[in-house]
């Protein structure tokens, strides 16, 4: 079942070679919007929101993994004096959210002693079509962390769930990454999990 949080299902995965983060958005729904209801009382147009402003403005989430706290920002632009939020969507199927202008991110945390290798985002093709960057906090792209569409074919006829996967090289260890959103588009998730392995 692994954590229910505000924001989603967590769960790790240690082994002598990687740690995984495993972020579901979308298992156990009702549970996770009556946490976020309860947490951060907010709802419009039928989904549970943690922040919903028309300012440029951040917020956290926190989960603790085998005793060690690990913590993710998120840092939001609205985009025309429309309202920039993240939250989790309650349609079908349900989704994670973040943005809506050009530089919105997640910033994933840093492990100490391990450095991130590679992100592996899903997303449903019926989701909005944002660019995706992963740079570090001076907003320099990674090795690897190129723009791409999240999810990779936008399609609203057949929906179908799609692996973005970015193989990072060059990452430092202990050090946060951020997945930037590179166009004005919400970057729309089912599912993220975050790949670290121990430093050379």
């Amino acid at each position: 079942k692994g954590q229910v949080h505000a924001l989603g299902v967590i769960e790790f995965f240690d082994t002598p070679s990687s740690y995984t983060i495993k972020l579901d958005f979308i298992k156990n729904i009702d549970e996770i919007s009556l946490k976020a209801e309860q947490n951060n009382p907010f709802s419009n147009w039928g989904w549970v929101s943690k922040n919903n402003k028309t300012e440029e403005h951040e917020s956290s989430a926190e989960y603790i993994g085998d005793g060690v706290s690990h913590t993710f920002k998120f840092h939001m632009v609205p985009l025309n004096g429309n309202n920039a939020m993240v939250c989790l969507g309650g349609s079908t199927p349900p989704y994670f959210q973040i943005g809506r202008g050009k530089g919105s991110y997640i910033e994933l945390p840093g492990i100490t002693d391990m450095s991130l290798v590679q992100i592996k985002a899903y997303a449903f093709s019926n989701y909005s079509r944002p660019l995706v960057e992963i740079q570090d906090t001076d907003g320099t792209i990674v090795s690897g962390g190129e723009a791409q569409q999240i999810p990779l074919e936008y399609d609203t006829s057949i929906v179908t769930e799609q692996e973005t996967v970015y193989t990072l090289s060059s990452t430092a260890p202990g050090t946060p990454y951020r997945m930037v959103t590179a166009n004005d588009q919400f970057l729309m998730m089912s599912h993220l999990i975050l790949i670290y392995e121990p430093a050379d």
